[in-house]
């Protein structure tokens, strides 16, 4: 994911045929802060949609202006198995959607572009 260099990273994107994504919305602008993702769930999300330029690892080269919900809340399992739930605004919200989006076959350019 760092190498890339990328901010999020999903299994289904290098091979794996698992639910576990990770990610780090931040790591561009701070200290690495990676989070993994076993078997995310979106809890709810808000009405409120943010617009962001989201670029994908599996599509090199394009971005694509999405339209998401500006907060979801998430429950996941970590890797001992234990749940988490946690809420997530801004970029990290775009970025869990979109990197959850890939565990369904998502990518964001089958959403519509926003004006």
């Amino acid at each position: 994911m760092y190498a890339a260099p990328g901010r999020g990273l999903a299994a289904p994107q290098v091979g794996i045929s698992e639910r576990i994504f990770v990610m780090d919305a931040t790591w561009k602008d701070g200290d690495p802060s990676p989070m993994v993702f076993i078997n995310p769930e979106i809890v709810s999300v808000s009405d409120e949609l943010a617009v962001n330029n989201e670029g994908c690892l599996s599509i090199p080269d394009r971005t694509s202006r999405i339209a998401r919900p500006a907060r979801v809340d998430l429950r996941w399992q970590d890797l001992d198995g234990d749940v988490q739930v946690g809420s997530f605004e801004g970029f990290a919200a775009a970025c869990v959607q979109h990197e959850r989006d890939h565990l369904d076959g998502v990518l964001c350019i089958d959403y519509p572009e926003a004006t």
